[in-house]
């Protein structure tokens, strides 16, 4: 359960009475209504209190749920583009010894080139970190 510390709760009641008619409204910004609407709300129902908790518990769940399905799938998608890059990598490498063993200097001398450039690139690049 979150901390109440840390939860930014504002509410607001406010009450107009003219011509013996009452307005009566209220705001409230929050996961959960004040005590004082619950207590509203069991006094038209002793059950909803508690199906309101339940509703707030289970969206807190799919939620939290929701962020680790997120966390996987980036993590799976940085793996997969790990194995991309070494199998890309590796790729290069074969053709560059097999252009040295066929004597080709010419494509050996651009495949390091691309190599290299794809190394330097790799460690100075830095991807940005989203939030």
């Amino acid at each position: 359960m979150p901390n109440p510390e840390n939860l930014s709760v504002q509410h607001t009641q406010a009450a107009f009475a003219q011509n013996d008619h009452v307005v009566q409204a209220g705001i409230y910004q929050g996961p959960l209504p004040p005590p004082a609407i619950l207590e509203g709300y069991a006094h038209l129902d002793a059950s909803f209190p508690e199906r309101i908790m339940r509703e707030f518990e289970a969206n807190s769940e799919h939620i939290r749920n929701m962020n680790i399905m997120a966390q996987e799938a980036e993590v799976s998608r940085d793996k997969r583009a790990q194995w991309m890059a070494f199998s890309l990598t590796f790729f290069l490498l074969l053709v560059i010894v097999y252009a040295i063993y066929k004597e080709s200097t010419v494509i050996a001398g651009f495949g390091s080139l691309a190599f290299l450039g794809l190394l330097i690139k790799s460690f100075v690049v830095k991807t940005p970190v989203q939030k």
